[in-house]
């Protein structure tokens, strides 16, 4: 089953099962000073009552996996706007993902570039 988690009235997440998913841009949303990733103290509460057990921060190419219960025990509080927890990038495992490119032949148009790659058929 999937449950939407909200902040302020947006879906900043899903909980699937046991799983906590999260998709972000690490340009926007990856402490840099202490590095880590800092997940809302509402995200992580609401997460915990639909039954999560595990987090996953989605971004461009990696996967990050943490314990929820390592936000309460490693977690470092913040206060950015709203309260955050700060967990170190050392108690997530990083998993590669393939990154799906897309092929552009400059001065041409779609349908051109779909023929080109071998998805569309010629007229």
């Amino acid at each position: 089953m999937r449950h939407p988690v909200r902040v302020n009235g947006r879906v900043v997440g899903v909980v699937e099962g046991e799983r906590l998913l999260l998709r972000r841009d690490p340009a926007r949303h990856f402490y840099r000073r202490q590095p880590g990733w800092a997940i809302s103290s509402e995200v992580l509460k609401q997460a915990e009552a639909f039954g999560a057990r595990v987090v996953e921060v989605h971004t461009p190419g990696v996967t990050y996996t943490a314990p929820l219960a390592a936000f309460k025990t490693h977690g470092v509080p913040l206060h950015h706007g709203d309260r955050q927890v700060l967990l170190p990038v050392h108690h997530w495992a990083a998993r590669m993902r393939p990154v799906q490119l897309g092929l552009e032949i400059a001065g041409s148009s779609d349908a051109e570039t779909a023929r080109a790659a071998g998805s569309a058929p010629r007229p």
